[in-house]
């Protein structure tokens, strides 16, 4: 099965609050269910989830979710349905990624008017050299850095 149509198959379950462990923030899939890290999770009422994804530890069929996940998915003994995540999950649902990708994204453009002005733009004779060259060097590693950092929590999020 390849990644993609795997990101696409709804399986529906039922969830509970109760479970003979219940981690917060965190759904707990059935016993043989297939290990993903990330999942998003369709309730009952609509309402849409990214949640980190483990087994339950016991034979229960049912998945198990705290009790604040228990009623913003539908209330107990609600059949959900749950997917893979995958990176644009990631970007939809957490918030905070979305702020990185806006870091990284007006870095690369601040480099673009800062290399412009360092090299074809004038120069003050007081300006040392070593300084109007290296501005756009420094952002351009920036926005390389902020890059490297989105992806790495992207990757984490969508790998566990």
């Amino acid at each position: 099965m390849t990644r993609h149509s795997r990101a696409d198959k709804w399986v529906s379950v039922g969830i509970t609050g109760i479970g003979s462990v219940v981690v917060q923030g965190m759904i707990l899939l059935p016993a043989g269910s297939e290990a993903v890290a990330r999942v998003v999770v369709k309730g009952a009422n609509g309402n849409r989830k990214l949640l980190p994804a483990g087994a339950r530890a016991d034979i229960g069929e049912a998945a198990v979710v705290p009790g604040d996940l228990l009623v913003a998915l539908g209330g107990r003994d609600a059949n959900v349905s749950y997917r893979a995540g995958s990176w644009r999950d990631v970007l939809r649902y957490k918030p905070i990624v979305k702020v990185q990708l806006l870091v990284a994204a007006l870095t690369l453009v601040a480099t673009v008017p800062s290399a412009i002005t360092s090299f074809v733009g004038t120069r003050s004779p007081t300006t040392p050299v070593f300084t109007a060259d290296a501005a756009p060097w420094v952002l351009g590693i920036a926005f390389i850095l902020a890059m490297t950092n989105l992806y790495s929590n992207v990757k984490t999020d969508v790998s566990g």
